[in-house]
């Protein structure tokens, strides 16, 4: 728009040989539309369109969720957790692990898939400590992943 406007003269290309070209007042006129065209243009996105994408988030939820649940001065450990996409999300530190035996036994929160439930469960790694489920989440793509809290038993106080 710039340039349409500095430019002295203005050709048309030669596949376009059937518009005229207009004068050096309309020019301007048209330059401005287009500016103030524009202008509104982005207005409008950046005050309807980016709070409706920003409501239908699919992963930054579940990502502060996990955040409000872990201490900051803890570890999450995911146990082979293959793609999941609310992870780049998660402000706490994650350490990537493939077998829950590679977890260490000061570990208190970690993260795993549905089929690994049942044996950390029964698990005796961290006697007299046990895990238990603290946060269970199906995302947009079916799949479901459960945060585990490594804490005393129930039945000791």
């Amino acid at each position: 728009m710039g340039m349409t406007l500095a430019a002295g003269e203005i050709r048309a290309p030669k596949w376009f040989r059937f518009a005229r070209v207009p004068s050096p007042e309309r020019r301007m006129r048209l330059v401005i539309f287009m500016a103030i065209a524009a202008g509104l243009a982005l207005c409008l996105y950046a005050v309807a369109v980016i709070p409706a994408l920003q409501g239908r988030a699919k992963v930054k939820p579940i990502a502060a969720q996990i955040d409000d649940l872990v201490p900051q001065s803890e570890a999450l450990y995911a146990v082979d957790p293959d793609y999941q996409p609310f992870l780049f999300y998660i402000r706490r530190r994650i350490v990537y692990v493939n077998r829950i035996d590679d977890v260490p036994l000061t570990a208190r929160y970690i993260l795993i898939q549905p089929e690994t439930e049942q044996p950390v469960l029964a698990s005796e790694r961290w006697a007299p400590l046990r895990a238990r489920p603290i946060f269970k989440t199906t995302d947009y793509r079916n799949h479901t992943v459960i945060l585990m809290l490594i804490d005393k038993r129930p039945d000791q106080s």
